[in-house]
């Protein structure tokens, strides 16, 4: 077995970036447009609350403003994730954020004069402005934030700092997903396997007890190998995120996670009562596991394979599509041809290449398809995260269609 090179690859098995850029020359050509974008807005500052118009004037220049830098982020990311050790969309990447807190640093003063305002005043423009009714729910979202809001000077200083504050993710996505070696371990018919996030799972569901405890053992020993490293990203994020939440006079980073999407506390602590009362019957799965396996103590490696005796799930792509297809009609036939255009138009990038970011996700921007990443292997749970991205992706189309 052999990790596949992306020029190795099925170009119907790559998601298509074309309807974002034809090219990186493009991409350079919106990239200099919005540098002059991030200059321009600069010209709204103090006159923001003057009347109606300069209120829908500034609104519809950040946001058109975002929307590029969403387009030119996306773009970037993508092309960085297809294969996490190409610097050259390592540097795209980068400039993309460059250039989104260049952009947030330009638009800081934005809220804090919306917040100066009386609710009355913005109620009054709304009322007046047509066009400015579309936002009412945008400028009452600001007004929620007031009392996390600082001075436009306190909120330009936090702008600038945005590019530090997202280092410990972006040092460990390239550890983990370009740096880490790991070795190759002995499969099931003795055959030399690679070990990658991509094949990690699919040895651990093997039914020979052997080969899963060399993956295991394995697998983390190379994380062992850099455990100081990766506790002192977690270290430098945890730090971060209370740091920020103190500056903006949240009452702990949980609250301030949580509330960017208006969600009580309460709710969050109502999940975690709800895992604990469900942990004895948890216990019960397990314990009938490790007995129907025939092991004297379960450990990670066990959790994986099949309970069931001589039972061998592997699921090609094309019966996956056909199942995730199949199991969608009760919602519809217009949600089922979009799924169809999804494969059809390829915003489904498949399978795991060298380099290639691990895990799945559903992403994209406004004006972009909902793209999503996969690490295909084969496998029933790779049918599931199919049709879980696949979930995403569709709720980000018929948003981006509808509002």
């Amino acid at each position: 077995m052999k990790i596949r090179k992306r020029d190795e690859i099925a170009e119907s098995n790559k998601w298509d970036l074309s309807s974002l850029f034809e090219s990186d020359e493009m991409w350079e050509s919106l990239f200099e447009s919005i540098k002059g974008e991030i200059k321009a807005i600069g010209k709204w500052e103090g006159r923001i609350l003057e009347s109606d118009q300069t209120l829908l004037s500034v609104i519809e220049e950040e946001l058109a403003m975002n929307r590029n830098l969403g387009r030119l982020y996306t773009y970037a990311k993508m092309k960085s994730d297809e294969n996490t050790k190409d610097s050259h969309y390592q540097t795209l990447s980068s400039r993309a954020e460059t250039l989104s807190v260049a952009a947030g640093e330009a638009t800081s003063y934005i809220v804090p004069e919306l917040l100066s305002a009386e609710s009355q005043v913005i109620e009054a423009y709304i009322e007046k402005n047509e066009a400015l009714k579309v936002y009412r729910h945008y400028l009452e979202e600001v007004m929620r934030y007031k009392p996390h809001t600082l001075s436009a000077a306190e909120e330009r200083i936090l702008a600038q700092a945005g590019e530090v504050m997202s280092a410990p993710y972006s040092v460990f996505n390239m550890l983990s997903n370009a740096d880490l070696k790991f070795p190759s371990v002995q499969g099931e018919k003795g055959e030399s396997v690679p070990l990658t996030h991509g094949s990690f799972i699919p040895l651990m569901k093997s039914n020979n007890r052997e080969v899963r405890k060399r993956a295991f053992e394995t697998y983390y020993e190379v994380y062992e190998g850099h455990k100081n490293t990766f506790a002192s990203l977690v270290d430098a994020e945890v730090k971060k995120n209370v740091f920020a939440s103190r500056a903006k006079k949240y009452a702990s980073a949980r609250d301030a996670a949580l509330f960017g999407n208006n969600i009580p506390t309460a709710v969050y602590d109502r999940l975690i009562d709800a895992v604990h009362e469900a942990l004895p019957a948890f216990y019960r799965y397990m314990k009938l596991r490790k007995h129907l396996l025939g092991v004297e103590a379960l450990h990670m490696y066990d959790i994986y394979p099949s309970i069931i005796k001589d039972v061998e799930m592997k699921i090609d792509y094309d019966e996956a599509k056909a199942t995730v297809l199949s199991s969608l009609e009760p919602m519809g036939e217009d949600y089922v041809s979009v799924v169809k255009k999804a494969y059809e138009e390829r915003w489904i990038d498949v399978y795991e290449n060298e380099g290639k970011r691990s895990g799945a996700y559903s992403f994209g921007s406004y004006d972009s398809k909902p793209y999503i990443l996969l690490n295909y292997q084969d496998t029933l749970d790779d049918v599931f995260t199919l049709t879980h991205e696949m979930g995403h992706s569709m709720h980000s189309h018929y948003t981006r269609q509808n509002q």
